[in-house]
């Protein structure tokens, strides 16, 4: 059943999509920005240029929405900036160069562009010297030392407590249906080199819902108190049936700590371009609720494995729109190594929800649960 829905939407995709022309204005002049690894010694940290770059993604200075209040939006405003006098902070018509490798983070894009003035995200970034430093996100933590570990009893070994607080969301703190959800996966390497599970010749390795008796599956560890309210260490456990730790067992031990390696919800006239974003635990980049949004030259890996709501499927898709999302195109992509599809559309059916105008053109996806999926649920 599934493949004849991909066959369906590729059809209407190349039958109707890609005869669309797309007229694009000339870009306003702005401003260059730059933000590198967080943690690093970049001098004043202005943004303004790749010695004096913004130290990390979370330092990135988002120019004040004049049409609506920051706090509406967005849980830290901290990052907020008035550029309605001087230009400090990144707005329509400018370019933020994405530089370095950006570890157990992900970057969420909190200012829109306009018609004719788009905020451009690029990953093709330089030193200023000609040396290319190219952007890339990975959204987890490598727990390949033995010092990652501690064990706990019935060959179960956990990390450091609060080591994946980040999945945390405390708006859904009380709600037990959410933590069916955290139950995900890891990356992991067998010291020959073999993929990690015992179950496919993949090296993304999910688990089912809570704890299991499976080599290398891992959970984060949830507590019930007073029978509903669910509470969290916020430290990942894995099993091992020899009751070795799993740095001796795996080479490589690579879990996921974001929902997205670049996230959007509301924004307007993004581009974003020669990004790399690898190990996500759900959506790789994902738009809600977008419009004028291009995504282009990427590549987005090893994504996937977060449980659906209610403890369904494995989610979470490679390049994913969700939401009233529209005007959008999304091109020249390679896409791999998914749980779930490489390209989606996905509206909530208990939602007034309304998509229009995505268009798929030229994207190569490979090992994924599907290709391209349209769904609403």
């Amino acid at each position: 059943m599934k493949s004849r829905l991909l066959k369906l939407i590729i059809g209407n995709i190349t039958g109707a999509f890609l005869l669309i022309t797309f007229i694009l204005p000339l870009q306003a002049d702005g401003k260059d920005w730059f933000v590198r690894p967080s943690e690093g010694d970049y001098g004043i940290s202005s943004g303004e240029n790749y010695n004096n770059a913004w130290d990390g993604l979370k330092d990135i200075k988002w120019c004040k929405d004049t049409e609506a209040s920051c706090e509406d939006n967005y849980t830290d405003c901290s990052n907020h900036v008035d550029c309605l006098i001087n230009h400090d902070g990144l707005k329509g018509g400018d370019t933020l160069y994405v530089c370095g490798t950006h570890t157990d983070t992900f970057l969420e894009i909190e200012g829109s562009g306009s018609d004719g003035s788009v905020i451009t995200i690029d990953g093709e970034c330089n030193d200023g010297s000609g040396a290319s430093d190219p952007g890339v996100i990975i959204g987890a933590i490598d727990l390949s030392s033995m010092d990652d570990w501690d064990p706990i009893g019935l060959n179960q070994w956990a990390t450091a407590d609060d080591s994946f607080s980040s999945l945390l969301d405390t708006n859904n703190a009380k709600d037990e249906n959410y933590y069916k959800k955290i139950p995900g996966w890891a990356w992991l390497v067998k010291n020959d080199g073999t993929p990690g599970c015992n179950n496919n010749d993949y090296y993304i390795c999910p688990t089912a819902n809570g704890a299991t008796t499976i080599d290398g599956d891992v959970w984060w560890e949830t507590q019930t108190i007073g029978g509903s309210k669910v509470d969290t260490t916020g430290r990942m456990i894995m099993y091992v049936s020899s009751d070795s730790n799993p740095a001796s067992v795996y080479s490589n031990i690579i879990i996921p700590n974001h929902y997205a390696g670049i996230y959007a919800y509301g924004q307007s006239y993004v581009d974003i371009i020669n990004m790399t974003v690898m190990y996500i635990k759900n959506g790789g980049i994902w738009m809600r609720n977008v419009d004028n949004f291009s995504v282009s030259d990427s590549i987005v890996s090893i994504f996937g494995g977060g449980k659906g709501f209610n403890g369904g499927s494995n989610s979470g898709n490679g390049i994913m729109f969700t939401g009233n999302s529209r005007d959008s195109i999304v091109q020249s992509n390679y896409v791999s190594q998914g749980l779930d599809v490489g390209l989606d559309v996905e509206l909530m059916k208990d939602f007034p929800e309304e998509t229009f105008g995505i268009t798929f053109q030229d994207n190569t996806i490979e090992y994924c649960g599907g290709g391209i999926a349209l769904s609403a649920h």
